[in-house]
């Protein structure tokens, strides 16, 4: 059997590849490679053997030589060859692959480019999910706030062990209603944790959440790791509103959209070109996606500041949509994530951790939620419009909250209850 014959048997066998298709994919005439068994051909007996040697080359040609696409087939095949056949992974091809489609990092999952942009209140936009939780939270505080006490003897039952069977419900309660009110040391509300996962957020609204440091833990999505073409942009809905309304503005910012996803496709196609590079001209607005752990602690202290108004509007969201998930399994939870501004019964825009700019400048107005005691800001209206919020999530208003005392076990919604009441 000659070479020619050998390498076309060999793609028949392992890739599927039958001799007509081979010509088809190597841009042949139909018969070449019949003929260039019978005249040994040279220069079709130097091109089999260079696709015999990286059989990828045909994904080349197929790809009509594509810069982009010969340098991403290029590397997936380096990896393939090198951890895969050089040094086998103790896993299934199919479980390999089913990484790959999971994460969309197959060769064929090649990402659309768009020029989409929507508001964060838009029905795609601003996704949260509490994934993980507690079976029973409760369980977590009253343990905890009731290590400190207890006899010196051995066994199951005594020092700080068995204090949440020992208890009756409505005492249980009282207890976890004092580790809510901060009666108690604050460890307690550390133990309890919650896994989130979001999309659909603006990367600078991520960068707001990333603040979070103690009883947190934080999952993001690369933007060095991933093409970012088919992301949209997730605007302010002050913005979108006037996109709108106003042509001129609107014609401006579509021009600069189809200008900012043609440049950084332009940029992955040059000589080194890469994900990395080409998000040095991605806007702060593009679409993020991350998954997050926090303790209850890390909750009630992040909702005292976010769920105030006075942050930008995609933060606020993503917190009172968190709280609306803690409501859906713990609503007594719930009703303790408060703004700070609700706990002070006064405006503390100006007073809080934004207080020192009263000094320097007021960049927006109190959000009307309590009365606002600075008169002069950069921008006479507030950071988020609470009417405008309300109509995409619960929003509490500081009225509506129930302050529930030690006794008031009676008032507690059933899922808490059954809660409270299981062993």
């Amino acid at each position: 059997m000659k070479l020619i014959e050998e390498i076309v048997k060999e793609f028949q066998e392992k890739y599927d590849i039958s001799q007509s298709s081979l010509e088809h994919a190597l841009q042949l005439e139909i018969g070449s490679i019949e003929k260039a068994i019978l005249t040994d051909d040279p220069i079709i007996i130097a091109l089999m053997k260079m696709i015999r040697a990286y059989p990828w080359l045909i994904q080349v040609v197929d790809n009509d030589f594509d810069e982009k696409e010969s340098k991403r087939i290029l590397l997936h095949n380096a990896v393939e060859e090198l951890i895969t056949k050089e040094y086998p992974m103790p896993l299934d091809k199919e479980i390999v692959e089913n990484f790959r489609e999971a994460m969309g990092t197959l060769p064929s999952q090649k990402p659309k480019k768009t020029y989409d942009y929507y508001s964060i209140f838009a029905e795609n936009a601003g996704y949260v999910k509490l994934v993980e939780r507690p079976e029973n939270p409760y369980k977590y505080l009253v343990r905890c706030a009731c290590s400190t006490w207890g006899d010196g003897e051995l066994g199951p039952g005594h020092g700080s062990t068995q204090k949440w069977e020992k208890l009756e419900p409505a005492s249980r309660f009282a207890v976890a209603i004092s580790v809510l009110t901060g009666n108690t040391l604050p460890v307690a509300a550390e133990s309890p944790n919650f896994l989130w996962e979001y999309n659909g957020w603006p990367r600078h609204a991520y960068d707001q959440f990333a603040r979070m440091r103690i009883g947190s833990g934080i999952c993001s999505i690369g933007s060095r790791d991933n093409n970012k073409l088919d992301c949209p942009w997730v605007l302010y809905p002050e913005l979108y509103e006037e996109l709108q309304k106003n042509q001129l503005l609107k014609s401006l910012f579509d021009e600069w959209t189809q200008n900012t996803k043609d440049l950084y496709e332009l940029i992955l196609k040059t000589g080194f070109g890469s994900w990395q590079m080409a998000r040095a001209v991605l806007p702060m607005s593009y679409n993020h996606s991350w998954t997050s752990y926090t303790s209850l602690l890390c909750l009630i202290g992040q909702m005292s500041r976010r769920l105030m108004p006075c942050e930008e509007a995609p933060m606020v969201l993503l917190f009172w949509r968190m709280r609306e998930q803690i409501k859906l399994y713990f609503p007594l939870l719930a009703n303790y994530l408060r703004p700070a501004c609700d706990k002070a019964k006064r405006c503390i825009y100006h007073g809080g951790a934004e207080g020192l700019t009263k000094y320097f400048s007021n960049l927006f107005a109190g959000c009307g939620r309590w009365k606002d005691e600075v008169e002069y800001q950069e921008f006479n209206f507030s950071c988020t419009n609470p009417k405008e919020l309300s109509k995409h999530c619960e929003y509490i208003e500081p009225t509506e909250w129930i302050n529930y005392t030690e006794n008031d076990y009676d008032k507690l919604d059933p899922k808490d209850k059954l809660l409270f009441e299981s062993l």
